[in-house]
């Protein structure tokens, strides 16, 4: 028997991301009904960035040097100039965001498009998968990023 499933929605963090971008996009996605994954670089947790100064804390579910596009749905990136010069800085987070461009994954930014120019480059082929949120529309983005999302057929054994 099959069962339509979407596998979970990847948050690329880096230490210093905006923590009010990433807990209004992670509330509105869980609310929708689908799981979250937080995937980072740093060891462990990863710091927020809550407008004047360091956040809070927050647990990483999958790390950045193991973590594929393939297991996620969909990748959301609630940046700052801050967390994306880190994610700059590792081939990983290149090689994490090529394989939701390369399979037609969306990909939701949140905050200041300008500061994701440089981490998206080489990728204009594929514009029509990447979208581009700021607060205030940030809700009609992401209905229209949870809508582009594909549902995966997943093969259930039958119990009976």
């Amino acid at each position: 028997m099959s069962t339509p499933a979407i596998a979970p929605i990847a948050f690329l963090l880096a230490n210093g991301f905006e923590e009010s971008n990433y807990a209004q996009a992670q509330k509105t996605i869980i609310k929708n009904g689908l799981e979250t994954k937080v995937v980072a670089a740093e060891t462990a947790v990863v710091n927020g960035w809550d407008g004047q100064g360091w956040g809070c804390f927050f647990p990483i579910d999958e790390p950045l040097n193991k973590a594929l596009a393939y297991d996620f749905s969909g990748l959301v990136i609630p940046g700052n100039k801050r967390s994306v010069e880190k994610m700059l800085k590792t081939a990983h987070s290149r090689r994490f965001i090529e394989g939701f461009l390369t399979a037609g994954k969306p990909i939701l930014c949140v905050g200041d498009t300008s500061v994701y120019t440089e981490l998206l480059s080489g990728y204009e082929a594929h514009a029509e998968s990447i979208l581009y949120a700021h607060e205030d529309n940030l809700a009609e983005m992401l209905s229209t990023f949870t809508s582009a999302l594909k549902v995966d057929e997943l093969d259930i054994a039958d119990a009976a």
